[in-house]
């Protein structure tokens, strides 16, 4: 379909890698596309390294997210998606201090202690 769509130059695959941590350590926001999650750990790992999210509004995106405070939460539509992560990165000021917020956040969950 990249290949159908002519944006190779824009959107390559890796595949499945053994230690995502990398790219989230270096990544400006994550994105999170569900319809529906349980406890959606990638959120909460982004936020470990203070990543502002984008996220859907599936059932459990508000006890993750608060949202315009460390995150987005957006409508489960593609026009939403593309206007929420438009927004942050229009706006590097918002990222940032998303990012402070996340940075002053007590995070001190089980899984926060993983990367400590």
């Amino acid at each position: 379909k990249i290949h159908e769509l002519e944006i190779e130059e824009y959107l390559i695959l890796l595949g499945s890698q053994m230690n995502p941590y990398a790219y989230l350590a270096t990544c400006d926001l994550y994105v999170q596309t569900s319809f529906h999650e349980g406890y959606c750990i990638t959120i909460h790992e982004a936020k470990v390294f203070r990543k502002p999210v984008v996220t859907t509004n599936f059932l459990s995106a508000s006890n993750l997210i608060a949202n315009n405070k460390d995150g987005l939460i957006v409508d489960i539509s593609v026009d939403a998606l593309y206007d929420g992560v438009k927004k942050m990165l229009d706006n590097p000021t918002l990222i940032h201090e998303f990012s402070k917020t996340l940075l002053v956040e007590d995070n001190n969950t089980e899984v926060n202690k993983l990367f400590s």
